[in-house]
């Protein structure tokens, strides 16, 4: 099978797609001018809309690559600093499971937000993420899917071609080598069934002190 790749959607032009079948895309979160109605695709070609994936509530708390390292998710900890209380005992409130950090509320916001992202695009991923994030895990980072997820994803595309699901024999996912850890935060607030990674503890105690770092630093 051909295919071609375009990671920019504002340099797309008539020459890409002159002769395209089928356009699998993604409206990215911060492509919102760009609108399908202006796509240069031929007529008849099969459009397949996949929603953008971005779960800020699924991890308690993690690290932003795209915002110069930012921790997203660390508002209680900062609260708890600015009410004088030591980084050692943010740590042992941390280890203890004492801290709240919102994890219904954001999981709530961001499937809110995913159902919107969802609306005029054939692929659906929100109820699977519903039922599925309860016994396995479905993300790698807050916007990079887990296998289970890329499997589900793919299944409907090639659906949609009329086309069987993916040999999951012969393809197998990269998974995310920045893989972020579910803490026992996210399964008791959620009530999941998985277990957290072995490593959520140092994981959320680097990010406790980074925030403590930048917030004493100024």
């Amino acid at each position: 099978m051909r295919y071609k790749p375009v990671s920019d959607v504002y340099e797309v032009t008539k020459a890409d797609y002159h002769d395209a079948d089928v356009l699998v895309w993604q409206k990215h979160i911060y492509n919102e001018a760009w609108c399908l109605d202006e796509a240069p695709v031929p007529k008849g070609c099969l459009l397949i809309g996949v929603p953008y994936l971005y779960m800020a509530g699924y991890f308690a708390m993690w690290e932003n690559s795209n915002d110069s390292h930012r921790v997203r998710g660390a508002e209680p900890i900062i609260a708890l600093i600015e009410a004088g209380v030591s980084l050692d005992r943010i740590l042992e409130k941390l280890r203890n499971l004492e801290i709240d950090f919102e994890c219904r509320k954001r999981w709530d916001e961001s499937m809110a937000i995913m159902r919107d992202r969802e609306r005029g695009c054939q692929i659906k991923i929100c109820d699977w993420i519903e039922e599925h994030a309860k016994t396995e895990r479905i993300m790698s980072t807050q916007n990079h899917p887990y296998w289970s997820l890329y499997y589900h994803t793919a299944d409907q595309i090639l659906n949609v071609m009329g086309m069987g699901p993916v040999d999951r024999t012969v393809y197998k996912p990269t998974v995310w080598s920045s893989t972020i850890p579910i803490s026992p935060y996210e399964i008791r607030d959620l009530g999941w069934s998985v277990q957290p990674d072995a490593n959520w503890n140092q994981y959320y105690e680097r990010m406790v002190v980074k925030t403590w770092d930048e917030f004493r630093n100024g």
